[in-house]
């Protein structure tokens, strides 16, 4: 993420890269996350974490294999090295 942050000149959220680089949807957003701590819902917190982490892996085993990642910008895909 901070190699994407870099060549990008901003911090990409997570689905962003996810949606366009593997055309899959993230469960939930980050505030989801807060209200459920906050609600005690820790079986479907811990559910949205185990996702955010499996979809993290891919993408990250994508930008390994591929050198490159995906994001929507401007309404067509861009390219964003992935060096790691």
């Amino acid at each position: 993420m901070k190699r994407c942050e870099r060549d990008l000149g901003f911090r990409p959220k997570l689905d962003d890269l996810v949606t366009t680089t593997l055309e899959e949807k993230k469960g939930a957003d980050g505030l989801q996350a807060i209200r459920l701590y906050r609600e005690r819902k820790i079986k479907a917190l811990e559910r949205y974490c185990k996702c955010d982490v499996l979809l993290t892996r891919k993408l990250f085993e994508f930008g390994r294999k591929h050198a490159f990642v995906y994001i929507e910008r401007g309404g067509k895909k861009t390219r964003v090295a992935a060096i790691w």
